[in-house]
């Protein structure tokens, strides 16, 4: 019970989140980033840099190609709400990207994970800030959100934590397995697409996990000498 609050031990839990990372989710997380020395404005521009963004028509675009147009109407209008209050700004500090948190409220949940990998690059132990992982980890557990990092630095799905206590770890256990190497690859392949969430990556998911199957069928039948013609199919 160590650190849970009143409300955690007494009451019933909060709505989960899901896929989605709520604002506040993100507001006390871009905090915490601040107060350790990494501030909005390192983690967005490094998110631009990377994702090799060079103007706010690119990112609308790709927000529309690959999260489609409810979330790129919700990106802009974010968005155009906060330049019109940039137009009465009347002091700016040097070194402040004034869009930058403003920005990574508003994205889509997958690369609002995506710029929380970039900003744990920032300081700790190889690369890693590892204090980092346990506070994002913190706040999507206390709002339900289903993703969680590794000390490796990178998001994983969590889903449901039923699902991924009695399912997916057990999976990726099985899969450390030197045989099951190939499966391995499909498998967190469609981990990647589940991830990413938009509707094109959830098909792949579908696909991926279809063949992570349709190979782990295969090995077994292989590590039992049953003779295969070598281009079955799952069916």
């Amino acid at each position: 019970m160590a650190g849970m609050s009143f409300t955690d031990r007494n009451l019933v839990p909060r709505a989960p989140a899901g896929p989605a990372i709520p604002t506040g989710a993100r507001t006390a997380l871009l905090s915490w980033f601040a107060g350790h020395g990494v501030g909005a404005t390192v983690i967005w521009e490094t998110f631009l840099q990377r994702e090799a963004f060079g103007s706010w028509q690119e990112i609308d675009e790709d927000v529309r190609a690959r999260f489609g147009d409810d979330e790129a109407d919700a990106f802009a209008t974010a968005m155009n709400a906060h330049f019109e209050r940039e137009r009465h700004r009347m002091v700016a500090a040097g070194g402040v990207n004034y869009d930058a948190e403003p920005a990574l409220k508003a994205l889509p949940a997958p690369w609002f994970v995506n710029a929380l990998e970039y900003a744990l690059a920032f300081g700790g132990y190889g690369g890693v800030n590892f204090d980092g992982v346990k506070e994002i980890n913190r706040v999507f557990q206390k709002v339900g959100a289903s993703y969680r990092f590794g000390f490796d630095g990178q998001a994983q799905w969590h889903g449901d934590p039923g699902v991924y206590e009695q399912v997916l770890n057990p999976a990726l256990a099985a899969l450390a397995d030197a045989r099951l190497a190939g499966c391995a690859s499909e498998f967190h392949a469609a981990l990647r697409h589940l991830t990413a969430g938009t509707e094109k990556d959830r098909e792949d998911a579908v696909e991926e996990s279809g063949k992570a199957v349709e190979s782990a069928m295969k090995v077994v039948l292989d590590s039992h000498s049953v003779a295969r013609q070598g281009n079955e199919t799952a069916f």
